[in-house]
């Protein structure tokens, strides 16, 4: 699939999605200020704000560049303000790749449902595009209100791994599972 126009347009009732730019890196650094959930991404905690941000935004755009998804910026249509990021990245496990999702929301929007609200919103497009069977997250095990937003979403957990140094549980979204939960709702 080409993802040079990946998500292009695409938007819920309270976002905008756009791919990340350079420019993005200063107000990504509000998302490493007082953020107590840090502990729970496999992060050099060393860095700066700033070089924790720069080292996000280009890992995105070096996605993008690869042509393997990444994370967009989520924009709240209100304000215009960047809230969080959400999107996939390609992940090798036990030997097949899937499309891993992942999402993260500065700490002033956090109990708002943006992460819910982006994640729906791309979960739609990429089944109902048919560009996907299936969707995989992961947790940390204490990170509890990730656990709570996948579990939301319709993920469901399938078994506690060990992976970049950090004890996880690993999620998986199906198309067909999805699918069931939006005709309920």
């Amino acid at each position: 699939m080409d993802l040079q126009n990946y998500y292009y347009g695409l938007s819920s009732d309270r976002l905008l999605f756009r791919k990340l730019v350079h420019n993005d890196i200063e107000s990504w650094t509000d998302f490493y200020e007082n953020n107590p959930n840090l502990k729970y991404l496999s992060i050099d905690l060393n860095r700066t704000n700033y070089e924790m941000a720069q080292a996000w935004i280009e890992a995105q755009l070096e996605r993008y560049r690869k042509n393997e998804f990444g994370q967009l910026a989520m924009i709240s249509k209100e304000t215009g303000a960047l809230i969080g990021t959400s999107g996939f990245s390609l992940y090798k496990f036990k030997g097949e790749f899937f499309l891993h999702s992942m999402s993260s929301v500065k700490p002033l929007y956090w109990r708002q449902g943006y992460s819910f609200e982006g994640g729906t919103c791309l979960y739609n497009f990429f089944f109902q595009n048919n560009l996907t069977d299936k969707i995989i997250a992961f947790s940390h095990i204490k990170n509890h209100a990730s656990q709570k937003n996948l579990e939301k979403l319709g993920f469901k957990k399938q078994e506690q791994l060990y992976i970049k140094h950090r004890q996880v549980f690993f999620y998986v979204l199906t198309q067909e599972s999805w699918e069931n939960k939006q005709s309920i709702e």
